[in-house]
């Protein structure tokens, strides 16, 4: 009887380690390619640093960094504040990403929902925080929503969208949700996880 318990334990705990590390599944539409990034990559631009943050992006209690930076010669003629991100996890070569429309820094409305001027880190139910960039806006057009993830051993780009971040919910679950419209005024959309998947729709009424 005590064996059968115990292998019983054992097999509870290894369904539950299995579903932790299970990866969200992503639909690929959600993540577009920046479009300026094809006009530029080919130029051979250097970057100059703007500013480095450290945090645990992969929960495993050892601090990575992530450095900001912007082309050289660009900070005061180019609107947007940084161009490229540099992820490095536990001290290993980075993952870089380049979004040469540019991500700016937090607007004052949605500083409520960070402790830095460059990101919104959420709980969505992933295994690690999604990390929130927001873009340079264009007149009335909205910048790029960009969400980055530490998944499958890799920093992942799951969403990169041009929508307007309107705000960040917390639901029954207790997981979060990113609000977001086309244009103002319109109806929201809704980006959260559920049932092990990345949904983007419209918000219910």
């Amino acid at each position: 009887m005590k064996k059968n318990v115990i292998f019983l334990l054992c097999i509870i705990l290894l369904s539950c380690n299995t579903k932790k590390n299970e990866e969200i599944r992503i639909d690929n539409s959600f993540a577009k390619e920046f479009a300026a990034n094809k006009q530029f990559e080919n130029r051979n631009l250097s970057f100059s640093v703007e500013n480095k943050i450290t945090l645990d992006i992969n929960n495993d209690d050892i601090k990575d960094s992530i450095i900001f930076e912007n082309c050289v010669g660009w900070e005061n003629s180019e609107p947007g504040d940084f161009r490229q991100l540099q992820f490095s996890i536990n001290n290993n070569p980075p993952y870089i990403f380049k979004n040469y429309d540019a991500w700016i820094k937090i607007p004052e409305r949605l500083k409520k929902y960070t402790d830095n001027d460059y990101f919104i880190p959420v709980k969505m139910g992933f295994e690690n925080p999604v990390l929130v960039f927001i873009s340079y806006n264009y007149a009335s057009d909205p910048g790029y929503l960009t969400l980055y993830t530490y998944q499958g051993n890799e920093i992942r780009s799951v969403f990169n969208k041009k929508v307007w971040l309107r705000d960040v919910e917390i639901m029954n679950n207790g997981l979060q949700k990113l609000v977001v419209d086309y244009n103002y005024g319109e109806e929201p959309f809704g980006i959260w996880v559920e049932n092990g998947e990345l949904k983007f729709e419209k918000e219910e009424e």
